[in-house]
């Protein structure tokens, strides 16, 4: 009888232990269900800025490439030496309004506060200072994007060890 009924509350215990076992396992779907919508957010994301990244690196790029390119130093260099107030002013002042309406113009059509923001510093810096913060940028933009990928190479880890 003693065993019987030790039997009964042995059973009764692993009945519980089921339901419990049950309701946890619905919670991690749940969990796991949740997690796989965030990371096909977070995957969208990555790849929507990794694309504007590239873009305002190809845009950052172009405009150095105007800004240090041979027709450039031909046409400015001896002029520059000969009459620096004034004149430098008035001599870079072609280039660099196509620089400054290139960074304008592709930070608009990116929205890009980073494009935007440069166009504006570099509207009021000379050259010198513009080749430098192009650099800069770009070298920022590239430790992001380093940053942004190993960051979601960890996401993918962690994801891949939790439905294991």
């Amino acid at each position: 009888v003693a065993a019987a009924a030790a039997f009964r509350e042995h059973i009764a215990s692993l009945k519980v232990s089921i339901k419990d076992n049950k309701a946890e396992k619905v919670a991690n779907v749940q969990s796991t269900a949740e997690l796989t919508a965030d990371l096909k957010e977070s995957e969208a994301m990555f790849t929507a800025n990794q694309q504007v990244r590239e873009q305002e690196l190809v845009a950052l790029r172009k405009a150095l490439e105007i800004i240090t390119g041979k027709a450039v130093q031909e046409k400015y260099s001896g002029n520059v030496v000969q009459k620096m107030p004034n004149s430098f002013l008035q001599i870079q002042s072609a280039g660099h309004q196509r620089v400054v309406a290139f960074l304008q113009q592709r930070g608009l059509a990116l929205s890009s506060k980073t494009l935007s923001s440069l166009a504006y510093q570099v509207s009021a810096d000379p050259f010198g200072k513009v080749t430098t913060m192009l650099r800069d940028l770009i070298d920022r933009l590239e430790q992001e994007a380093a940053a942004e990928a190993s960051h979601k190479a960890w996401c993918d880890a962690e994801l891949h060890k939790n439905k294991n």
